[in-house]
């Protein structure tokens, strides 16, 4: 049963593509029409590797498959126009079509978002579970408040993709160039920076199943299995299936993208705001990224996992991360746990590392806590205009220079929010 909705939903996205490709807009352009063919069919295919710049010069406008892509922009061109024709089809000729099909600015890979929205629930409330007919067993209380937080959980991630659709790329006219020396890090001359939002589905993905879904199997669409429940119950197929294909971010992650539009004006044309779920391995090959999350909710970061010494652990029954001291050096323990109580973390931990990118041609910004506030206290240091100096202080050099570098924040927090952070173990690159 499983196997046969899944298809159908496939099914379903490729009659879509097929009735906007045949739309009178497309019809008019027939190398935008293969464009939009070509995207569509492998991402459909899981074939993500394949949306890539390169490729689609090369397949598409019959490109040398090496071609200098600096000097010939045609595919970004072409990417711009394949946008406007979709908007135009999505708000006239397919305006009652269940879904919209969109193709984010910075990637190309489509996106299918569909137009009916849930139930409208309030904040204030748990979800009420109706009352089960006589002579029905008692409903699971623990399941009952499992489906009211994780209701509540969604309905914050929700507003924060509703947040990243609507962020405006570029910075309000007049803003100047606050002082966040540590964007240069990242934020470079020539070259296309992408902000990279966690994927927070993953994280209720992994409350329900209790595995971290790694890059390869991301990057596939292949997720843990889930047995079990109706399609209302969060234990269930087609629960956690429906949750998989949702795209949503914490309205932190958002708040973060948009102030580094703000405070560098000066790069925005070069500044790309994108959800995890709409990149591949290839564009962290071509461009300086700053991922933010872990490996649980960002599985782009463990491509670098095994080059830093502080690494993010989710097993156990812990309320929440902690982080292994790979290379403990004298003094430090080897893990670094996260205290709380009442289900509130007091004391938590960050780490933001500097690496170079897959294909070494650029750098990897990965900023995450072991916490939501840890990760929001994480990326406040990053913004802050004395963390360049602080970082030179505990490296004896300039966060710049050589290979890159980590360092780990011990954070703390007062009634859910960070308050202070500071640097308590680094490590320079070799």
């Amino acid at each position: 049963m499983e196997s046969e909705t899944l298809m159908a939903e496939e099914r379903e996205k490729r009659e879509l593509v097929q009735r906007i490709a045949d739309s009178p807009a497309f019809r008019g352009a027939p190398r935008l029409r293969e464009f939009l063919l070509f995207v569509s069919e492998r991402a459909l295919s899981g074939r993500l590797d394949d949306i890539s710049e390169q490729h689609i010069g090369h397949e598409v406008f019959r490109r040398p498959v090496d071609y200098d892509r600096a000097n010939d922009n045609i595919v970004r061109v072409s990417a711009r126009q394949v946008r406007m024709k979709l908007k135009e089809y999505a708000d006239g000729e397919g305006r009652d079509e269940p879904a919209v099909l969109e193709i984010p600015k910075g990637a190309y890979i489509p996106v299918f978002t569909p137009r009916a929205l849930p139930e409208k629930t309030t904040a204030s409330s748990p979800p009420v579970a109706a009352a089960p007919p006589p002579g029905a067993p008692a409903p699971d209380r623990t399941r009952v408040w499992k489906m009211a937080a994780l209701g509540g959980a969604l309905l914050a991630l929700v507003l924060g993709a509703a947040l990243v659709r609507n962020a405006t790329m570029v910075a309000p006219a007049g803003t100047q160039r606050a002082a966040a020396p540590l964007t240069d890090l990242v934020i470079r001359p020539g070259q296309r920076t992408l902000i990279v939002l966690a994927d927070s589905s993953l994280v209720l993905l992994h409350e329900l199943t209790g595995q971290v879904i790694n890059a390869e199997d991301y990057a596939s669409r292949r997720y843990p299995p889930v047995s079990g429940g109706r399609s209302t119950d969060p234990a269930s197929p087609a629960f956690a299936r429906s949750l998989a294909v949702q795209q949503l971010t914490s309205v932190a992650d958002v708040g973060f993208a948009i102030r580094i539009l703000r405070m560098r004006p000066d790069a925005t044309e070069r500044l790309v705001v994108v959800h995890a779920r709409n990149i591949g391995p290839r564009n962290l090959k071509e461009n300086n990224v700053i991922l933010i999350g872990g490996p649980r909710s960002n599985p782009w970061t463990g491509l670098f996992e095994d080059r830093l010494s502080f690494r993010f652990d989710f097993s156990g029954e812990r309320a929440w991360a902690r982080i292994l001291n790979a290379r403990p050096q004298p003094g430090e323990p080897p893990v670094y746990e996260t205290e709380g109580r009442d289900g509130t973390a007091t004391r938590a931990f960050a780490r933001m590392a500097l690496v170079p990118n897959l294909d070494k041609t650029g750098r990897a910004l990965l900023i995450a806590g072991t916490t939501i506030e840890a990760t929001e206290a994480a990326t406040e240091f990053f913004l802050d205009g004395q963390a360049g100096q602080s970082l030179t202080g505990v490296l004896g050099r300039q966060p710049s220079e050589g290979n890159g570098f980590e360092v780990l924040l011990e954070t703390t927090a007062i009634g859910g929010t960070a308050r202070n952070s500071r640097i308590i173990a680094h490590r320079l690159l070799p």
